[in-house]
Order: structure tokens, then C-alpha cells, then sequence
């Protein structure tokens, strides 16, 4: 379970730090939209990320589609990692894992959130209290990366914001670095934008994974 969550992680919080890439614009536009993401996840203004993030979309998409494309990956992933006990295992059984495992593994990501936002204390570990130990390692890799907006395509009530990630020269920055992630907006009735999720799940996988594989040494574990 601890490398699911580290995938999810990755996939999930540091949008935080890919929303800070923007320029400034008009209050109905995409790039406006992603400030005020980028500004609410800063200041940790959680009624202000609301009004621009699809927050509980964001999280089941990241979670649905992240676990489909590790589950078709696990192959690849198991003779890319061939020690790592958690891709041994068949695509069937990586799907029915994370079906098993679904209304924990949200539960828990909508627990980060509470714990980010509230700036609640991190437990001594994740064993002790998973979602604030976990809302600790999503402010340090907040405060360790930022975002670039390379580029927004608009298609009609869908835009989608292309953002370079650039981690500092620290353990959490390397982690990061050069994650390129698109964010799939969508135009409300009332012209303003928000975002929805991360539309290139399937090329972070493996970039994802990899940081996963040295993120959980480096807190001690294999």
C-alpha cells in the first residue's frame, strides 16, 4: 500500500507546486484560472481552491486512471524493478487491488487535504497518522518545487495548460524535477474556468514511478 500512495501522491499533490506556473489575465480565462489554483494551494485558502479545482473529480481521476495504467504497466514495471515486491503480481490482480483499496485510498487523500490546508502537524510517521504525515511531505514538496506553464490550448468549453515542473537542488526537488504534467479545464456557465484533472496520466507513470522507487528509500524504507 505504501507505494499506491506514493504514486497517488505524486500524481495528486504537486499540482500544487505545477499550478504556480501562470502569467496574469482576465478573471475568465485559463491562465486566471490557474493562478488562483496556484494562489489558494500557497496560501492555503481551501474555499478559494474549491472555486477553481475540481477537487473530489481531481482526485478519483488520478486514482482511476493512475491505478488502470500502472495495472497495464505492471509487466514493464516489474523488469524495470525487479526487487520491488509490489509489481509482482498480474494486471488482474493489480486492478482488483485498487478496486479493493479505493474508498481508503481517497479517504486518505481527502485526509492530506484536511491536514494541508488546517496546517495540522505531521505525525513522527506514517504508521501513526498517514494523512498528516503525509500533509508534512506535501508542504516540503511544495516548498521545494514550481511550476512553468509552457502552454494552453483552448477547444472550445475544454482547455488544456501544459506545465513543466522544476524541483530546487534538494532531496524533494530531485523528485520533481522536469514532471511535465496537462491540466484538463473546463468553462463554467458563468465564463470562469476550472480544473478537472490531470489528462496525461499514462506518460507520468513511469516518471512517477521512478521518483516512488527513490522516494520510499529515502525515508528509510524498501
Amino acid at each position: 500500500m505504501k507505494k499506491t500512495i506514493g504514486i497517488l501522491l505524486g500524481l495528486v499533490v504537486l499540482i500544487g507546486a505545477a499550478a504556480s506556473g501562470y502569467c496574469y489575465h482576465s478573471e475568465r480565462t485559463p491562465e486566471y484560472a490557474l493562478a488562483q489554483a496556484a494562489k489558494a494551494v500557497r496560501e492555503k485558502d481551501e474555499s478559494l481552491l474549491v472555486q477553481y479545482v475540481d477537487v473530489e473529480n481531481l482526485f478519483e481521476a488520478a486514482y482511476d486512471e493512475g491505478a488502470e495504467e500502472l495495472a497495464k504497466e505492471v509487466e514493464n514495471l516489474h523488469a524495470m524493478y525487479p526487487e520491488d515486491f509490489f509489481f509482482w503480481h498480474d494486471t488482474a490482480f493489480m486492478r482488483q487491488y485498487a478496486k479493493d483499496h479505493r474508498v481508503y485510498a481517497l479517504r486518505l487523500l481527502q485526509g492530506i487535504r484536511q491536514a494541508y490546508f488546517t496546517e495540522t502537524p505531521p505525525a513522527g510517521s506514517i504508521e501513526e497518522n498517514p494523512a498528516t504525515w503525509l500533509g508534512g511531505e506535501t508542504e516540503k514538496f511544495r516548498e521545494n518545487a514550481e511550476g512553468e506553464c509552457t502552454g494552453i490550448r483552448e477547444e472550445g468549453t475544454k482547455a488544456y495548460a501544459s506545465i513543466l515542473v522544476h524541483g530546487k537542488d534538494t532531496d524533494y526537488g530531485r523528485l520533481a524535477d522536469n514532471l511535465l504534467f496537462e491540466l484538463e479545464m473546463e468553462k463554467g456557465a458563468d465564463g470562469r474556468w476550472k480544473i478537472l484533472r490531470v489528462s496525461n496520466v499514462k506518460d507520468l507513470v513511469y516518471p512517477i514511478t521512478e521518483s516512488a522507487e527513490k522516494y520510499w528509500p529515502m525515508q528509510g524504507w524498501q
